[in-house]
């Protein structure tokens, strides 16, 4: 399975903010404090955007465990439909030749 360098990099900044415990606001800590680098910052807009990073003062963020959850559960369903439409296509193929 080929995995995109995008999505490699989402779940490697999801995992260092979980894995230092930044969970809440309270717990919030800067990029440099979970070894993540945020560059021109758009992987941190795409996650932000869809509700999984959570920004506070002080350039902190935090990840909203419920909308990481939530993310993953919709990329593996999306990822079940689209593997089911290759497999029947594929068998649509090969039963025509």
């Amino acid at each position: 399975m080929v995995v995109s360098t995008p999505l490699i990099r989402r779940n490697v900044i999801i995992r260092r903010f979980l894995t230092m415990g930044a969970v809440s606001p309270e717990t919030a800590k800067a990029p440099e404090e979970v070894g993540s680098f945020k560059g021109l910052g758009v992987m941190y807009e795409r996650l932000e955007a869809r509700g999984i990073l959570k920004s506070c003062e002080g350039n902190r963020y935090y990840i909203d465990k419920a909308a990481a959850l939530r993310n993953f559960r919709r990329r593996r369903a999306i990822t079940i439909i689209i593997l089911c439409g290759v497999i029947a296509l594929s068998y649509v193929i090969a039963t025509h030749y």
